[in-house]
């Protein structure tokens, strides 16, 4: 009912408010503080959690030094973060490599 989906925005408006959003979304003190079920709740109702995404996009270094939690359950990471990580790990290991003698070769089964 109408009713039901504007109970269900309210709360989550309620759950991605900050009283200080230039200081950190709901998502990122969550992160920072390491509820990871917390997170996982508000990845899964996209409470402010793209401005998480997006730091950990400009950042991707971050994932692996301060979340790597979050490589546990790759299904928590949104696909422009992926990217960046693994754009970061592909330039650490192949760095001069000729680009011409490269292959990249993944398992299909890979949730990364």
């Amino acid at each position: 009912t109408d009713y039901e989906v504007i109970r269900e925005l309210k709360a989550k408006i309620s759950l991605s408010w900050s009283p200080n959003r230039t200081v950190a979304s709901p998502a990122k003190l969550a992160a920072d503080e390491g509820h990871t079920s917390c997170f996982k709740v508000l990845a899964k109702i996209d409470g402010a959690v793209s401005f998480f995404w997006a730091e950990l996009s400009q950042s991707p270094e971050l994932i692996e030094a301060q979340y790597a939690w979050l490589l546990d359950d790759p299904s928590l990471l949104n696909l422009t973060a992926k990217r960046a990580w693994l754009h970061l790990r592909l330039d650490n290991i192949v760095r001069n490599a000729n680009d011409v003698a490269l292959s990249l070769v993944a398992r299909r089964d890979s949730v990364l």
